[in-house]
């Protein structure tokens, strides 16, 4: 990167005087990580000036500089290095050309990096392992520069296409349901349709997991659709436990080792999961090999894989255990804000998939709120500032839930709609709240009351008591990074008898 720093400081003066380039710049493809470790703290700074209507000044940067800078050595290098940048005399004509320059030799620079990284690699993993490293960073850089795609289209032209589209409503075309009525019923008549956002907020160990991995699947089960999970903070081999353990009622634990199953549940087992290849809807499980994933690791890992698993729902587990790409400092609800639009944005019809998908996501609540909650008790509630970064995960979501566990009966579950932007805040019987069944030991989540009449008999689960540890880690396959996996579909069950558990349960 050496070779690109007279370019970087000449691209970070414009940024220093103009601040509708900082806005182009910030929309642009060109992130924090195209830089030079010693303009970090310079872009950032010019970052949170713009979010003040503001451009970096030298006294602003040196108020920013107080709050990160203690060393009276690093200050005094900090300070020098804007001096020199803010002196120089580029011209705004050559904004782009620097642009893309800094893009162009980073490109390379990564490039060169990846391929000696393959030779490492190879004497330690092997070929296979290698190459397909490799390959994953290829692709990733040339995400890094796909531009953004804006398209213009007066109502008068575009109505013609939408009557077309109405006209062709088919199965694949009806609202996709997550067949917990509860839910169902105030989401909206689109149900979870593409480029929208839900969030499940809750305390620790309060179902969060169970809850998305329910909803993910029932949309697979019963609206027949695509799904993929993407639970950051499990093994593969965990998580196709509990989705075994929920599909047949095998307590979680038998399903670990052959000798703990009998011949009935080994066979009951073998035999659901046979029934998965036969399917047309697939679910698939994405695996990290990371602590910490960025959005755009997972954007474009989707997009590599979109035309194998094609999904209609994407489960992202969770917020929390995604990093941004850009570091804010002490800002951090504007990197989750960055994060939320990122997940929402990449679900819209023809970002990434020309159907586009939902995103169902979670969040942890806020402190003051759980204090608040265990005061409550029954009286018990939650708002949208209650959810940590309470602005941004309120503005970005499409629909948003509280849901706490019932303190006096275990197999119970409190949730309460915070925010649906195209249904309600209430449900059928106009109570603000209500609850709704948990079985932990085989993860499901359902009604209470349980309506059959949609559903086919031959397809309603028979339950049985199972016990569950709940998971921390993620999926697997042999690949690096982000590797899909194809999980092939989860055998039959009633509507409401969904998969739940949540990675903070721990039992």
């Amino acid at each position: 990167m050496d070779n690109s720093i007279k370019e970087q400081k000449e691209y970070i003066s414009l940024l220093l005087k103009n601040k509708l380039l900082v806005e182009d710049w910030i929309n642009s493809t060109l992130g924090q990580e195209y830089f030079d470790k010693q303009f970090y703290y310079i872009i950032n700074a010019i970052i949170d000036a713009y979010e003040k209507d503001s451009i970096l000044t030298r006294k602003y940067y040196n108020l920013y500089l107080d709050k990160f800078i203690s060393k009276k050595k690093d200050r005094l290098a900090q300070e020098h290095l804007f001096n020199q940048i803010y002196i120089l005399n580029s011209k705004v004509d050559e904004f782009v050309y620097l642009q893309q320059k800094i893009i162009d030799l980073y490109l390379d620079s990564s490039s060169y990096s990846l391929i000696e990284d393959f030779h490492k690699i190879r004497d330690q993993k092997g070929n296979k392992f290698a190459i397909q490293n490799l390959l994953d960073g290829f692709n990733s850089l040339m995400g890094d520069v796909d531009a953004p795609s804006i398209f213009y289209e007066s109502i008068g032209s575009y109505a013609d296409q939408y009557w077309k589209e109405a006209e062709k409503i088919d199965e694949d075309s009806e609202p996709i349901k997550c067949w917990i009525k509860e839910i169902d019923s105030v989401i909206g008549s689109q149900g979870f349709f593409p480029g929208t956002l839900s969030l499940f907020t809750a305390d620790v160990g309060a179902f969060k997991t169970t809850m998305m991995m329910n909803i993910g699947l029932n949309i697979w089960k019963y609206s027949k659709r695509n799904v993929l999970f993407v639970p950051l903070e499990m093994p593969r081999r965990l998580y196709m436990q509990r989705l075994i353990s929920r599909e047949t009622g095998i307590p979680y634990h038998k399903l670990l080792k052959r000798e703990y199953m009998s011949d009935e549940e080994w066979k009951l087992a073998t035999q659901t999961t046979e029934k998965w290849k036969d399917l047309d809807h697939n679910v698939y499980i994405m695996e990290s090999m990371e602590d910490h994933v960025k959005v755009s690791v997972i954007k474009q890992a989707i997009k590599k894989h979109i035309e194998i698993f094609k999904p209609e729902t994407v489960i992202v587990d969770y917020i929390a255990n995604l990093v941004p790409d850009f570091v804010r400092k002490d800002r951090n609800d504007l990197e989750i804000g960055e994060m939320l639009r990122t997940l929402q944005n990449m679900g819209k019809p023809g970002v990434l998939h020309e159907k586009g998908f939902s995103v169902i996501s979670a969040a942890q609540l806020g402190r003051d709120a759980l204090k608040r909650a265990r005061k409550e008790k029954e009286k018990i509630g939650f708002y949208s500032e209650d959810v940590r970064g309470a602005h941004d995960y309120s503005m970005y979501s499409t629909n948003m839930f509280g849901q706490w566990k019932d303190l006096n009966q275990n197999d119970q579950l409190w949730i309460m709609p915070i925010k649906c932007r195209y249904g309600k805040t209430t449900f059928d019987d106009g109570s603000a709240k209500t609850r709704l069944e948990v079985r932990p030991e085989i993860g499901l989540i359902k009604s209470i009351e349980i309506n059959f009449g949609s559903v086919p008999p031959n397809e309603v689960l028979t339950k049985s008591d199972a016990d569950i540890e709940d998971p921390d880690i993620f999926a697997i396959d042999e690949m690096d990074d982000l590797s899909v996996v194809k999980n092939e579909n989860i055998t039959e069950g009633s509507p409401d008898e969904d998969f739940a558990w949540d990675e903070d349960a721990k039992n």
